[in-house]
């Protein structure tokens, strides 16, 4: 018979995982909240005004992303995990911005070429 290295789930642990999530999320709500601003305040992107509060809300969540990332990855460092660090670094990071992106409905077609 074959024994499993199964890592029983233990309070420490437990709150390891609930730490990394909520730091992770960090970037995530503020990009979500900041994103429907954008939304609502300054789509359609036509004019260079506009375009500019897009991009200092834009950066706000690149901070906030920054912060989560760097707050994620202390978290992993510390608990002594190799495994996934640079998932906690870039993870917090890329995932505010494309939930920014989706929420302000930035028409993609400005950044993608076009095919025909």
């Amino acid at each position: 018979m074959s024994r499993h290295n199964a890592v029983a789930m233990t309070p420490a642990s437990a709150v390891f995982w609930i730490y990394l999530a909520a730091y992770a999320s960090i970037g995530g709500i503020a990009a979500l909240v900041l994103g429907l601003a954008a939304r609502f305040t300054v789509r359609p992107f036509d004019t260079p005004r506009r375009f500019r509060v897009f991009l200092i809300l834009l950066a706000v969540v690149a901070l906030f992303g920054v912060v989560a990332s760097e707050l994620s990855y202390s978290l992993a460092s510390g608990a002594g995990t190799s495994s996934f660090r640079a998932n906690t670094v870039i993870g917090p990071f890329l995932s505010a911005m494309l939930i920014f992106i989706w929420a302000a409905g930035f028409p993609l077609s400005r950044i993608l070429p076009r095919r025909g």
